[in-house]
């Protein structure tokens, strides 16, 4: 063999073996790419089922929120019942979903369990869970406003505004006087104008935020009155409401630290901020509504105070009371639940007259009579309440009452709430007024004709504060958390839920909760949330 094949033959040896190390280093390589792409397909199957977990969470959450079967798969409240699948835009299955209430622990646990592409043949599975608790909402709160009326106006009836020292303020987000629904709006836009037309309103500031009404000639009235469409509570609901109420302290009045049935002489202090007490004034026993017998007697006290029928607190009573002051009307009481004369009272807490079924709900603020003061001056009636004052009447035929007289004053910094079937207030010559926080006036669905009356000619305040009025609604949900209200819920919604923590599982162990969840519908179990079963947490962290 010569030299040139010789080095001919090298040559396609070397290209041959150069070849075959370029395939292997080819092969190598799309090995890599194989590997590289399958890894991040599983990783973004990961992300993708992860999400779609939280998905399922918060659906399921919101459906166990509103106790309605939202998705309608006739399993009740518990979330997803039925897997929620998604498909891309050629309409192949990309993931599904599931969301499902557990009792885990002391906890109601809402897990959502998602798949990808789908729960037959997961790649991937991932669950997100979440401790649902409930947080009681004080059933009666209204909208934000310094006047708020819920419920139809039939006739409201304003005649009686003769007063010069009427301010009713909002805010620069909310209007002064708010409605719960158009047609109460409107009856109470027309009344207004009507008596502005007579000249009773004349005097009267209202200021807020302004909303357009136009009246039935076409006249455009730009004031700082307004509605906002919700729900309102039935006759029947309120008096509901109010007998779970009673039911509540009377029981809590079985058990009382202390009971006065006697007459009461001298000063007292009943419980300390370190050591309250429950204390029943029961006048009935006492054989008198003017249990206080001293003049210018110093009752002070801490805990809640119950008083059972009506009570007169005469003789220029001095009253200072840290927590709950609550009278129980029964039938056959008078209608003033409290009536003072000359007296001082500061209430830090909350005010709570319930009324029986055939009285109604008043409290009356009147100056005393000099034979009570040894033949010196009159003293005049102060009042001031830190907190809420609730009056509630039999809603279906008896009015509720405030009635300020003969120079008397009433300062309520909260919340004042009074419901029955017809609302009055009342303020006389040379009185004052004075709510800072929000004024609530509630109707039922078909109260009486003359359902909202003012009658004032005194120094009158309704001033709209937010964070004031909503300290005293949570004392009053406080007090209203340790109540049963099962039979206070025909369509009102008194809870309001939220999560408390959030726990995201390993993938791996998302297996688990897919077997829970085929158990629990593969035996048919009841799945609706118990909402007795589920505490108030103390503290939460959404």
């Amino acid at each position: 063999m010569d030299q040139k094949k010789r080095d001919d033959g090298f040559i396609l040896i070397a290209l041959l073996t150069l070849a075959a190390v370029g395939m292997v280093f080819v092969d190598s390589m799309m090995s890599s790419i194989r590997v590289n792409t399958i890894s991040q397909s599983d990783s973004t199957d990961e992300i993708r089922a992860t999400y779609l977990a939280n998905a399922a969470l918060h659906e399921g959450f919101a459906e166990v929120a509103a106790q309605e079967d939202l998705d309608v798969d006739g399993l009740g409240a518990i979330g997803v019942g039925n897997p929620r699948v998604l498909r891309d835009a050629r309409g192949a299955v990309i993931g599904e979903y599931v969301s499902f209430v557990q009792y885990i622990g002391d906890n109601n646990v809402l897990t959502g369990v998602a798949a990808i592409p789908n729960f037959a043949a997961p790649t991937a599975i991932h669950s997100s869970r979440a401790i649902v608790n409930a947080e009681v909402e004080f059933i009666l709160k209204p909208s934000s406003g310094a006047l708020a009326i819920s419920g139809p106006l039939n006739n409201p009836n304003m005649s009686g505004m003769s007063t010069g020292g009427f301010q009713i303020t909002g805010d620069g987000d909310t209007p002064a006087i708010v409605l719960s629904n158009a047609a109460a709006h409107e009856a109470f836009m027309d009344e207004m104008i009507h008596e502005l037309d007579d000249g009773d309103w004349d005097g009267t500031e209202v200021t807020g935020t302004a909303e357009t009404y136009t009246a039935l000639d076409g006249t455009e009235y730009n004031w700082p009155i307004g509605y906002r469409e919700k729900s309102f509570l039935t006759a029947d609901d309120l008096n509901t409401y109010r007998n779970d109420l009673r039911a509540h302290f009377e029981e809590m009045a079985d058990s009382a630290d202390r009971l006065v049935s006697d007459k009461v002489y001298g000063d007292h202090a009943w419980g300390t901020t370190a050591s309250p007490e429950v204390t029943v004034i029961d006048c009935d026993l006492a054989g008198t509504t003017r249990v206080f017998r001293t003049e210018d007697q110093t009752i002070t006290g801490s805990g809640t105070l119950i008083i059972k029928h009506t009570i007169k607190h005469r003789y220029n009573l001095n009253f200072n009371w840290d927590g709950d002051v609550v009278i129980i009307g029964y039938d056959g009481d008078g209608s003033d639940l409290l009536y003072t004369y000359g007296s001082n009272m500061t209430i830090n807490g909350n005010l709570i007259l319930l009324a029986g079924d055939t009285t109604e709900a008043s409290f009356e603020i009147a100056d005393s009579v000099s034979s009570y003061v040894g033949g010196g001056d009159e003293r005049k009636s102060l009042i001031t309440v830190n907190g809420g004052v609730l009056c509630l009447a039999e809603a279906g035929s008896h009015e509720t009452e405030i009635e300020v007289e003969d120079s008397s004053e009433l300062h309520v910094n909260g919340f004042v709430g009074m419901y029955g079937s017809r609302v009055e207030i009342e303020a006389n010559s040379g009185t004052v007024l004075n709510v800072t926080g929000t004024f609530a006036a509630g109707l039922p669905d078909s109260g009486r004709s003359d359902d909202f009356f003012f009658q004032l000619s005194g120094d009158v305040n309704l001033a709209y504060d937010k964070t004031i009025a909503e300290d005293a609604i949570n004392g009053l949900t406080e007090l209203q958390a340790d109540v049963d209200l099962s039979g206070s819920t025909g369509g009102v919604t008194y809870n309001k839920f939220m999560f408390t923590a959030a726990i995201s599982s390993e993938a791996g162990s998302s297996i688990s909760d897919l077997a829970m969840y085929h158990q629990l519908m593969g035996a048919g179990a009841e799945m609706g949330v118990d909402m007795d079963s589920i505490a108030v947490p103390e503290s939460t962290t959404p």
